[in-house]
């Protein structure tokens, strides 16, 4: 095992050498001064002038090692240091974080610069952090004026075109009052989608949690969906009996998910298409799917997909009309609710979106344990 000496541990030595060593040899000298040859006191020795010069320069030779030893020590364990951490703090004060400090060793200036570097990393971490979260606000921004505007700009269209009297037969006129009823709808959607985002992510939505049986929940939530599928051309299969175990959730949230879950499976399987609903009972968790059998999405887009106004696949979400915020809206109130949420591709085509829902007893586990 290596001895550690630190720092305090040095310069104590060191002191403690300049103070010693001469004292030692002057005390020799004396004892040699105060005797004979012949062993007998002899008052006279100690004045003979060579062997008083050697001593002399015995001890200045002891003192000049000291101070050297003592500036070697100072140089190496606190200057050169001190000198990284001014460089670097230089460095920091520029808005550089990437200059470490390369004093490593283990004594008390090491464990300083040590310290000191784990500062710099966080506050690196932190930079980039901030600038990750200045170039999201500009796309936010960017994406949030480009789906109000494209909206507004289609209103003003079509008012224009009616106000100059372009419509003017019945049916073109009926025709334009659809869209731009249909775009005001569009418009009221974004704005709601963008305000129940606000709402949970900053954690100012209520939420309404309650015991409950996950098969009456998943039974209650399912029925409306089939009802729509009935006579649409896409094909609904649900996977039933659903587990029943005991959740803690608000039924109206989880009804918000599936509703846009199946809403992009929806428009993703298209027409004769086949989308699936399943359930199954895992470790403390009940398991849950929405697949469609449409194109499938692109593997680079999917760690990206529950980002807010991200657009996988940018020309297949203009075609549908995507505006990125369902799957951020989904995965707050999946998380909200304990569980986890992601995308995955099918092997033999389509797309499967996951989510989890603790049941009650693992949930309160959960919250025991922070």
């Amino acid at each position: 095992m290596k001895l550690r000496i630190g720092l305090r541990a040095k310069l104590t030595a060191a002191l403690t050498s300049v103070i010693l060593l001469p004292t030692i040899l002057l005390t020799a000298r004396g004892m040699a001064g105060g005797r004979s040859p012949n062993g007998l006191h002899s008052p006279g020795a100690s004045g003979n002038p060579p062997l008083a010069l050697v001593f002399a320069l015995l001890l200045l030779l002891a003192f000049a090692v000291c101070a050297v030893l003592l500036l070697r020590i100072v140089s190496r364990s606190i200057l050169a240091p001190l000198k990284q951490l001014s460089l670097a703090a230089e460095r920091i004060e520029q808005g550089d974080f990437g200059h470490a400090v390369g004093y490593e060793r283990s004594d008390e200036m090491g464990r300083f610069c040590a310290a000191f570097d784990a500062m710099r990393l966080r506050l690196k971490q932190l930079q980039e952090a901030q600038a990750a979260e200045e170039e999201a606000r500009s796309q936010l921004i960017a994406n949030i004026s480009h789906d109000l505007r494209t909206p507004i700009t289609s209103i003003k269209g079509y008012v224009e075109g009616l106000q100059e009297g372009v419509a003017r037969d019945p049916e073109r006129f009926e025709r334009y009052l659809a869209v731009i009823r249909d775009k005001t709808v569009q418009l009221d959607r974004r704005i709601e989608e963008l305000f129940q985002l606000s709402q949970l992510e900053s954690g100012r939505s209520e939420m309404e949690f309650a015991r409950q049986n996950s098969r009456e929940l998943l039974e209650s939530v399912v029925a409306p969906i089939e009802r729509e599928f009935q006579d649409g051309p896409t094909t609904l299969r649900v996977g039933t009996p659903f587990p029943s175990r005991t959740v803690l959730a608000d039924r109206d949230r989880i009804e918000q998910v599936f509703d846009n879950l199946i809403a992009n499976a929806r428009k993703y399987a298209g027409e004769n298409g086949v989308v699936a609903i399943l359930a199954e009972e895992g470790d403390g968790e009940i398991r849950l799917a929405v697949k469609d059998n449409g194109p499938g999405i692109d593997e680079a887009d999917l760690p990206h997909l529950f980002e807010r106004f991200y657009r996988g696949e940018k020309s297949r979400s203009r075609d549908y009309g995507g505006a990125g915020l369902g799957l951020a809206i989904c995965r707050r109130i999946v998380e909200l609710h304990g569980g986890r949420i992601w995308i995955e591709n099918e092997a033999g085509g389509g797309t499967a979106v996951y989510f989890t829902l603790p049941t009650a007893d693992t949930r309160h586990s959960a919250m025991q344990s922070l």
